[in-house]
């Protein structure tokens, strides 16, 4: 292995090795290296960051336009009406496709590049928990179903299953790993995906509360007031109920406050959505990339198997409902495992 690379030590869901080789790294910047899946998955997580990225960095199309626009508004004054049109609804498609991935954006790590650590793929994102100096970690996978209808058969029993058999299928979420501080238990504490397999409806609130008890922080603390987490993932919600550029199957949440806060204010708290190995483009964000492919705008690469997928009859389409789904019962959940203790509490 590299010299300038170290296992990551804040990993809390998925598997931490594939094949002998450790499912994330940290570099002497201190970034974080996620291993990319083999074949199309990889591809697609790729793809997914590259689209992100150069919307996060692009201003606003309007002003980049405005020279190109003013210069042929004489041709396209004297084209058809249809044409126009057309050409009219077609660049309004492509602006609320921009737009939507620019706010996007917002909630989805930085990321950097692809290196190949000894013969193996890794993704160069910016580490989330990097900042902290105790992080608190939370992963939740979002929505009613992991699985997609152009899946093979395969994949679908597969990960049908697992849903079924998990909150996955009736909650719209599953806890894939936490790590918590030393709260009223007086030490610290990690689980994995397989403990998050075995939480029901009845006992999920109680892993979010113990998440949220670092000995002084409650789960109020973390989840009211100004830019905590119910107003985050209100915001996100908002996003969610008209974001139709991408369906993200298997994606999820990442929740990280300061372990050693004292206050609210102090827990620093951030939500981002990662795992885009099951994210695809709809028929909308497919049009605009190969638009912007075909202009030769950096880092944008979609693979025409997924753009064929997106533009097919059972392909992804509109907003992403399964989605938008989870995330409203995540907060349902939160808000009615708030709610419980504050009704215990006052008996």
């Amino acid at each position: 292995m590299d010299c300038d690379l170290q296992p990551y030590e804040y990993q809390v869901g998925g598997h931490s090795k594939t094949d002998g080789q450790p499912a994330s790294l940290k570099d002497s910047q201190g970034r974080f290296l996620k291993r990319l899946q083999a074949g199309e998955r990889g591809d697609r997580e790729v793809a997914f960051y590259g689209a992100i990225e150069q919307h996060r960095q692009q201003v606003d199309p309007a002003a980049t336009e405005g020279s190109s626009s003013s210069s042929s508004s004489s041709s396209s004054s004297s084209a058809d009406p249809g044409q126009r049109a057309a050409a009219g609804s077609a660049d309004d498609d492509d602006a609320q496709a921009a737009g939507i991935m620019q706010r996007l954006a917002q909630w989805v790590p930085k990321s950097f590049a692809v290196r190949q650590v000894c013969g193996t793929p890794y993704l160069v994102l910016e580490d989330l928990a990097g900042q902290y100096r105790q992080p608190c970690i939370l992963d939740v996978k979002l929505g009613f179903r992991t699985w997609y209808p152009w899946a093979s058969d395969s994949l679908q029993q597969k990960y049908r299953a697992k849903d079924e058999s998990t909150t996955q299928a009736s909650l719209g979420f599953r806890v894939c790993g936490v790590m918590g501080a030393a709260g009223s238990s007086g030490q610290a504490w990690r689980a994995d995906r397989h403990w998050g397999k075995t939480l029901t409806a009845d006992t999920v609130g109680e892993a979010f509360t113990r998440f949220a008890d670092n000995g002084v922080l409650s789960l109020a603390d973390l989840l009211l007031g100004r830019g905590m987490l119910l107003e985050q993932l209100q915001a996100l919600a908002d996003l969610a109920a008209v974001q139709d550029c991408w369906h993200m199957y298997s994606s999820s949440l990442l929740v990280v406050y300061e372990g050693s806060a004292a206050t609210a204010a102090e827990a620093q708290l951030a939500t981002r959505l990662i795992d885009f190995a099951h994210t695809f483009p709809t028929a909308k964000a497919s049009k605009l990339l190969h638009k912007q492919q075909q202009q030769q705008q950096p880092v944008i690469r979609i693979d025409a198997k997924e753009e064929q997928a997106a533009l097919s009859a059972d392909g992804p389409c509109g907003v992403d409902e399964n989605f938008a789904a989870g995330l409203r019962s995540l907060i349902q959940v939160l808000q009615q495992t708030l709610d419980q203790q504050q009704q215990g509490q006052q008996h």
